[in-house]
């Protein structure tokens, strides 16, 4: 059971709700594909100029073990079995065309003459181009938010906050920001993202997708930089639509894969105003970006305490450059990096409700039995950048040792007198040409990154 929650002064207010980004176009479409001896191939092409990538919808997907379902274009590939995507849609491939290709098994699996599949049937294709909905928009001419990574020597506070937060995919079509609090898989957004128990029983949760650097090209790419860890699914444990809140949990099995992330703490008093902000999110559905300042380099502050207009009421305002796909996003402080507000809407003025607010509602719905952790987070979060595969540090070598995975060298590092970032190699054995164990080789400097195969890097936080 989920505790909700709404208000009559919703109507009296005429509150116009905020919408979330969407990431295009779905198109109907009937297409079945039954289980047969011989290859099906099917290529579906976008008319939009727009478009930027493609996926399928499935209404039912059965397949026998040992048979398969691709979705590839030019660029990249993605291979389906036996019940297929748990949220109904297929991954995103770039381009204008998508190809769906069956294969069965050859000779069908013993296993699979038992019982009759259904095959598959697609019901739509969704044709990519982000686009924001609602009431949100940036100040200036040029957005002012840059690649989260760019933070990870700059602002490291900032950036260790930051890992916490995931992009998240709704219903296979719209796309939102949310972060995972205190502790126990608890992860909170807004309730225009995430208001049902099916729409969370599907959402779909991306972390770590960031760049590797701040000029890496998947920056500009529409859901560019696919998150390290995805997820699928949560439980919706508390709502209420005046708030513009939900809080879910990850099951215990998710909470094991996103444990490097950590978790990020609500400050349990009102946000004063004037104080400085700063916002990590995913504007319309990009990779994570951080925002601090406006374009003509004023920082981001509080404006007010109480605005009221079509978003709702008692709500926080500040100003900063958002999109849709920013909605969720946590806002914090910047003296305590601790969550003050949850951004839902806005202008160039962008309004969030005060997590005080939410915390009080929280407590009415549990009876003030509010975990702990809210206020005082888990302390799990790495206290290196997110490891970057096929990414190599060079020069400024201070040291190395074996490690089994890269996993083990940001504490190897932390440990070294003069470490501040690490490169991890796989080692070859050239004469069996077989692959084991690798090494850490620690860095004085950052230094000069270069793409190579094998190679995984990160930076210490300080």
């Amino acid at each position: 059971m989920v505790a909700t929650g709404t208000s009559l002064e919703d109507t009296k207010l005429q509150v116009k709700r905020p919408f979330v980004g969407t990431i295009g176009e779905l198109m109907n479409l009937t297409l079945s594909i039954p289980i047969g001896k011989t290859r099906v191939h099917h290529r579906i092409e976008s008319k939009n100029s727009q478009t930027q990538f493609m996926g399928v919808q499935f209404s039912t997907f059965d397949l026998p073990p040992g048979d398969t379902l691709e979705i590839s274009s030019d660029s990249n590939s993605f291979t389906y079995t036996g019940h297929g995507p748990s949220t109904r849609f297929s991954d995103h491939v770039h381009g204008k065309s998508v190809v769906i290709q069956y294969t069965p098994s050859h000779p069908r699996a013993k296993n699979a003459r038992s019982r009759t599949y259904a095959g598959i049937v697609v019901s739509g294709i969704l044709e990519g181009f982000p686009t924001s909905t609602g009431r949100e928009d940036v100040c200036g001419i040029q957005p002012q938010w840059w690649p989260n990574v760019c933070n990870a020597t700059k602002f490291p506070a900032a950036y260790k906050n930051s890992k916490s937060i995931a992009r998240l995919t709704m219903d296979g079509i719209k796309y939102g920001t949310g972060f995972l609090l205190g502790c126990d898989g608890y992860f909170l957004t807004n309730n225009h993202n995430v208001n049902s128990h099916a729409t969370a029983a599907t959402l779909k949760l991306e972390f770590g997708a960031e760049s590797a650097t701040c000029r890496d090209p998947c920056n500009a790419v529409a859901l560019g930089c696919p998150g390290s860890v995805v997820v699928t699914g949560a439980t919706l444990v508390a709502t209420d639509k005046t708030l513009d809140y939900s809080l879910l949990q990850l099951s215990r099995a998710n909470q094991d894969l996103i444990s490097f992330f950590g978790y990020v703490s609500l400050r349990k008093s009102p946000p004063k105003l004037h104080e400085p902000i700063y916002v990590v999110h995913h504007p319309d559905g990009f990779p994570k970006a951080f925002t601090d300042r406006l374009e003509n380099g004023t920082e981001t502050v509080v404006t007010s305490i109480n605005v009221q207009n079509e978003c709702g009421q008692d709500q926080i305002g500040y100003m900063a450059d958002t999109r849709g796909g920013s909605s969720g996003s946590p806002v914090f402080g910047r003296s305590d990096h601790k969550v003050i507000a949850l951004h839902h809407c806005g202008g160039c003025e962008n309004v969030a409700h005060g997590v005080h607010n939410i915390v009080a509602d929280l407590k009415t719905k549990w009876k003030h039995n509010l975990p702990r952790c809210f206020f005082h987070a888990t302390s799990s979060q790495s206290q290196c950048s997110l490891p970057q595969p096929h990414v190599e540090l060079v020069g400024y070598d201070s040291g190395s040792v074996s490690a089994a995975s890269p996993k083990l060298c940001c504490e190897l590092c932390k440990k070294q007198r003069n470490c501040n970032a690490f490169t991890w190699t796989e080692n070859l054995d050239q004469r069996r040409n077989t692959r084991g164990g690798g090494t850490c080789w620690f860095k004085s400097q950052v230094g000069t990154l270069v793409r190579t195969t094998g190679g995984v890097s990160a930076v210490v936080l300080s």
